[in-house]
Parts: C-alpha cells; structure tokens; sequence
C-alpha cells in the first residue's frame, strides 16, 4: 500500500477518487447500499455526477474529530489519511502510528438506537459497512478494524472488531472488474447524437477515399517520363529516401545503450473507431 498525500475533500482527492476503486464505493458497486446504485457511480466516475453526501454524513463528518478524540482517549492516537494498493483506494477516518488498525466511524441519526448500534453491540455489521470495511482492510494490510459507531447525543461510542477476511475480497475485486468494464458505456443523448454524424460522415469519407484513390491509381498509370500536368492536375515520379532502420543499428553497433533514456516525454493521442454493430 502506499499513502497518498491528500486532504480529504480537495479537488485532489476528488480526482484520485474519481480513478479509483474507492472503499465508500463498494457497497454500491455490490448492490448493498441502500443510499447508491451502481448507475449513480457509474456517473460520477464518468464526471457527470458529484459525490453523493446526505444530511447525516455532514453531520458525521462533523461529529468525527470529536468521536476520534474519544476514541483516543480511550485506546491510542490515530489519524485519517488516504491510501492506495493497485487501482484501489481507501479514505480512512483513522489509523494508527503503526498502519496495523483502522479507525471507521459511523454516526447513525438515532444514534444507540440505530441498527448500526445494535449490531455494533454483537460484534456485527450491516452487508454494506462490512463490505467498506472489508475493502479498507485489502487496501491497508491492516490486522483490523475498530468500527465505531457514534452517538452524537450521548457523546460516546460502541466498538465492534472486524477482522481480514479474504474471502471477501475476492467478491470486491470481482464485482469491480464487472463494474469497470461499463463505464466506458455512453447513452446520454449528446453522445449518441455526435456518434451516429461521426458513422455517417465517416461513411461518406470512406467512399470518397476509395474514389479518389482509384482515381490516383488511373493517373498514375497514364504517366510517361517523370511529371505530366494538365486540367489543373500535375503528376510526378519522386523518389523517396529509405529511412533508417534504428533497431538494428542498435543491434550491431549500440547493443549497450538504453534507448528508453532518450526518449521524449509521452503525450496523449485520441483514437476514434466506429464498433461494427
């Protein structure tokens, strides 16, 4: 795993996100959140959505600092940060000096009175904070999870241990290639519009292409000696150089040299294919 030096919330963040496999993400991406879908996403990962926040993550968002000074004093000093391993990442509330267990915190509206509480007093978790939770532990290598659960009310919290499970992480990593393979799908209308004029222009391109080239290939063979012009049109015989065969000058005389240290930088070139229906 490596750390990424992020402030949570930044439009940094919102970009390293935005290409990643994110912990909050999963539930939805499994079909286990009741809050997302997998379309909602989908959208935002394409750009055209916002990340989704309610009424009660912003007031657990501004319960965390406290519930974590709580936590604190109660166990050892933790911190949040950002984390990724692969094209997975992970927004954790907090974790500890020594990156071995994570801090998740959940600040139910009713508080104790919550599901979440409940559960949280058997050691359980509902599918969706487990299947989080789950993904922060591949992400991380942590041994653990404290999952607290929060009363903003009572200013105070419960504990529920959740340990590693492998397993599971198999179904995440499953449901997530399933799920990337889509996004590059496009059916907003402004798209399909631009697609069907880019196959029918293409179309009309290609038939001209193959006109004209019959038409070079019919002028070309009416030339004699080296140019001949007439109606507007001029036709030549050139020569052109061989270029050189760089490799196999390497081969035989620069077998030492790495080529990769002279390389330019890479830049970014668009391809446009039309998919044969």
């Amino acid at each position: 795993m490596i750390e990424m030096q992020l402030e949570q919330g930044s439009q940094e963040w919102l970009d390293f996100r935005r290409n990643h496999r994110m912990a909050s993400e999963t539930p939805a991406v499994m079909g286990l959140s009741p809050y997302q879908s997998p379309s909602h996403i989908r959208k935002v990962k394409l750009g055209n959505d916002t990340v989704f926040v309610n009424d009660a993550m912003r007031q657990g968002v501004a319960q965390e600092p406290i519930a974590r000074k709580a936590y604190e004093e109660r166990f050892e000093l933790i911190r949040p940060a950002v984390f990724v391993n692969g094209q997975y990442g992970a927004s954790l509330d907090g974790i500890n000096i020594d990156q071995d267990v994570i801090w998740e915190c959940k600040t139910p509206v009713n508080g104790f009175a919550s599901d979440r509480a409940k559960l949280a007093l058997k050691g359980e978790l509902t599918p969706y904070d487990f299947a989080q939770v789950q993904h922060q532990l591949m992400v991380t290598g942590a041994k653990y999870c404290d999952f607290c659960v929060w009363d903003a009310k009572e200013q105070d919290f419960i504990i529920a241990k959740v340990n590693p499970e492998p397993d599971f992480w198999l179904s995440i990593e499953m449901e997530w290639d399933a799920f990337w393979e889509t996004l590059g799908l496009r059916t907003d209308k402004a798209w399909l519009k631009l697609a069907q004029q880019y196959k029918l222009q293409k179309a009309v391109v290609e038939l001209a292409t193959q006109e004209l080239d019959q038409i070079k290939t019919e002028l070309q063979s009416l030339l004699t000696g080296e140019m001949n012009e007439g109606g507007g049109v001029k036709v030549q015989r050139i020569k052109v150089s061989g270029s050189t065969d760089w490799k196999k000058v390497q081969e035989h005389f620069l077998k030492d040299v790495v080529l990769d240290e002279f390389k330019k930088p890479d830049t970014y070139q668009y391809r446009i294919n039309e998919m044969k229906e």
